[in-house]
């Protein structure tokens, strides 16, 4: 007998009536100009718009919006002092550190509002510390660390 091919589709559609399958044209795209590369990103959902997190590594995480995901700008965010450092990279920073962050935006309806986002920044030979904000854009580092050693150093 034949193999029948299974498609994802027969997963998602019970019924095919009135459905056609076709290619969309492809976009010219112009490509996000980013500072020193895009480190680990991280893409947040606010209020349909794309947030795009990205760089670290020894320099700043920076902050690239858009509302359909594939055209992306870089706000000036008027974030340029960062402990006594200032940042003159074009004024996307959120946050300066030296290594990399991961964020998210918390959905638990009990999250209190100034902990609406959350990071987790990795800084080399220290740690890992929590980091919460109301925004996404203006942060508070955690007292406590969440992994009080830096996890390179480990070898198994």
């Amino acid at each position: 007998g034949g193999r029948k091919h299974v498609f994802i589709d027969d997963a998602l559609l019970s019924d095919y009536e009135g459905a056609a399958i076709r290619q969309c044209q492809p976009l010219r795209i112009e490509p996000l100009q980013v500072d020193f590369g895009m480190g680990d990103a991280s893409v947040v959902d606010v209020d349909g718009r794309v947030w795009l997190y990205y760089g670290g590594w020894n320099e700043a995480l920076r902050l690239a919006t858009s509302q359909d995901g594939l055209r992306f700008e870089r706000p000036d965010l008027g974030v340029t002092e960062f402990g006594g450092v200032t940042d003159d990279m074009g004024g996307n920073a959120v946050m300066k550190l030296p290594g990399q962050a991961s964020v998210f935006r918390d959905g638990n309806p009990a999250t209190r509002p100034e902990e609406r986002f959350k990071a987790a920044a990795f800084i080399m030979t220290r740690g890992i510390y929590a980091l919460t904000s109301a925004d996404g854009i203006h942060w508070t580092r955690n007292e406590a660390m969440l992994l009080p050693f830096d996890l390179s150093l480990i070898h198994i």
